[in-house]
């Protein structure tokens, strides 16, 4: 990549990851901000030729109700990755390949463990923002600091899904541990 285009990369991810941006708000604000995050974070994303193949990106979201209310809302006439956004929600996920991104809201030890066994080695971008979740095997992992919204990225985590971050992705983010021990 040429060096202009990784200072606009810089550019934009500090504009995310600003203090301005985000030194005031609330939940309801803070789950605006996470929803945005995701299409972004796509931008900064390899996916494997297999899935660009699909009409639509597939939204996966498990066990965050409230989150995949507002989800929709944002996403019914917008676009991700220049593809309609498609939502699929906890109960409506058939078959986990289907998705290309898949939040995971709070979900116990066991829950976590038994959806990452089933999608580690999918081409599937997997964020959350539960405390612990980035070291457990989420790839991407939304936490706060000091009032303001930051990422953890676990590399292990999207190497074995064969997806590829930006440089400037993984620069930006809170490198975090391995995968949760597997059976």
């Amino acid at each position: 990549m040429s060096s202009p285009v990784w200072k606009i990369v810089i550019i934009c991810l500090t504009v995310m990851t600003s203090h301005v941006a985000f030194s005031k708000y609330d939940t309801q604000d803070e789950y605006i901000l996470k929803a945005i995050f995701l299409e972004r974070f796509t931008r900064f994303v390899v996916f494997p030729v297999s899935h660009s193949k699909s009409p639509n990106f597939n939204l996966c979201v498990v066990n965050q109700s409230s989150f995949g209310q507002l989800l929709k809302q944002i996403y019914s006439q917008r676009k991700i990755l220049n593809k309609p956004v498609r939502l699929l929600v906890d109960n409506t996920i058939q078959n986990w390949s289907e998705c290309h991104l898949l939040f995971i809201g709070n979900v116990d030890v066991n829950r976590l463990e038994t959806i990452l066994d089933a999608v580690k080695t999918l081409p599937i971008l997997v964020v959350s923002g539960s405390i612990g979740f980035g070291n457990a095997g989420v790839m991407l992992n939304f936490y706060t600091d000091k009032k303001k919204l930051r990422f953890e990225v676990n590399l292990q985590a999207t190497q074995e899904a064969k997806i590829k971050l930006n440089y400037g992705l993984i620069q930006l983010g809170k490198k975090v541990g391995s995968l949760i021990n597997r059976k």
